[in-house]
């Protein structure tokens, strides 16, 4: 299992690499900076991309507690009697 999981982290590692590195030179061709300093942001990246996908996993998670506690706090609408669109029409005007 642990073999797996680390095959999984340096798959991604080395596939998060290659994507900053090719953002990074596609973007450095407009700006000037230091010589390796795309190379190293490349591999920092890299190394931190599980955190992204806990935090993407984290925010999704949380986005439908919310969306769940909205839906279970909010009462349903009540049904509108024969006169009340006539009320709110003259509210309106």
């Amino acid at each position: 299992m642990t073999a797996v999981i680390l095959a999984i982290y340096a798959s991604g590692w080395v596939l998060t690499t290659l994507a900053a590195l090719g953002v990074a030179h596609r973007a450095g061709r407009r700006s000037v900076s230091a010589p390796g300093t795309a190379t190293v942001l490349a591999l920092v990246a890299g190394l931190l991309w599980p955190v992204l996908v806990l935090a993407a996993a984290q925010l999704g998670v949380v986005a439908a507690l919310v969306a769940w506690i909205r839906a279970r706090s909010d009462p349903s609408p009540a049904p509108l009697e024969a006169g009340d669109g006539d009320r709110e029409l003259a509210l309106c005007s």
